[in-house]
């Protein structure tokens, strides 16, 4: 079963069957009963059949998207390309764009969730919304949209400000013909999960952050399989910068984490 999520809409596609579970539209439900779509309350979606629709479930599937883009507000394709740009870091927030609209998700008890609440033809469901695109420049929304990523950010700096001198010194496995893929190279950037740091430094490894951006400020290769690295924490802002760009990157490289840990004899100290 393959799944399609189109942030709003969520499409699972099935050899002879295609379910499709999307916040009440009654123009889209009447496009799904034009190819004999049924609501099935039990599984609380709409079912499209292909032996009663005429096409195949890759041809349902591609008859949705394509109305998706129809109901779309104008220009819609050059918001989800700046939305794609920029995904949320730190853990409980996320901003996910894609054809049907937007989900938004933060904390319960987030004052946005007050605000939304007053928006008709929203869907809650605990600390998620799902934001139909056509509403997506409501006034609330755009107020809701950048306050998460203002907070977003303000969480990522206040974790990692303190600690912003602080350099790590330990051996990684990272094979030398993976450097390239890694984009290894002094004075550049790279990502490592909490993972990572519960061996590389264990006063930082409950971060509440999805990951945390490192410059290199040294390498050298101890065989053809390890190196020795030294890692300083990225000036907050550079670092978020370069991670919020990695959330919906198509190919981002490679994070270190607890797998490229070759031991646990790690150095921290301030640069």
């Amino acid at each position: 079963m393959a799944q399609l999520d189109f942030a709003t809409v969520q499409v699972y596609e099935m050899d002879d069957l295609v379910e499709v579970s999307f916040p009440f539209d009654p123009s889209f439900s009447s496009f799904l009963k034009t190819m004999k779509g049924r609501w099935e309350p039990k599984r609380k979606c709409w079912q499209v059949k292909p032996q009663f629709s005429g096409k195949s479930a890759p041809e349902i599937v591609e008859a949705i998207s394509a109305k998706l883009d129809e109901l779309a507000p104008p220009k819609w394709d050059k918001v989800l390309e700046i939305l794609r740009g920029h995904g949320c870091v730190a853990k409980g927030f996320e901003v996910f764009a894609g054809k049907g609209g937007v989900r938004l998700d933060m904390p319960l008890g987030h004052p946005c969730h007050h605000y939304l609440k007053k928006v008709d033809g929203l869907v809650n469901t605990r600390t998620k919304w799902q934001v139909p695109a056509k509403l997506f420049s409501h006034e609330v929304v755009q107020q809701s949209l950048t306050r998460i990523y203002n907070e977003d950010f303000k969480k990522y700096d206040s974790e990692l400000s303190p600690v912003e001198e602080r350099c790590l010194i330990g051996l990684v496995k990272i094979p030398a013909e993976q450097e390239e893929a890694f984009s290894m190279k002094v004075e550049g950037l790279i990502a490592a999960t909490p993972t990572f740091l519960t061996h590389a430094d264990p006063a930082m490894s409950d971060i509440p952050l999805r990951e945390v951006a490192f410059e290199i400020l040294k390498m050298e290769r101890t065989s053809d399989k390890e190196m020795r690295i030294r890692l300083e924490y990225a000036e907050p802002k550079e670092g978020y910068e370069f991670l919020k760009k990695r959330v919906y990157a198509p190919n981002p490289t490679p994070a270190l984490d607890f797998s490229h840990i070759v031991d646990d004899d790690w150095i921290q100290r301030r640069s």
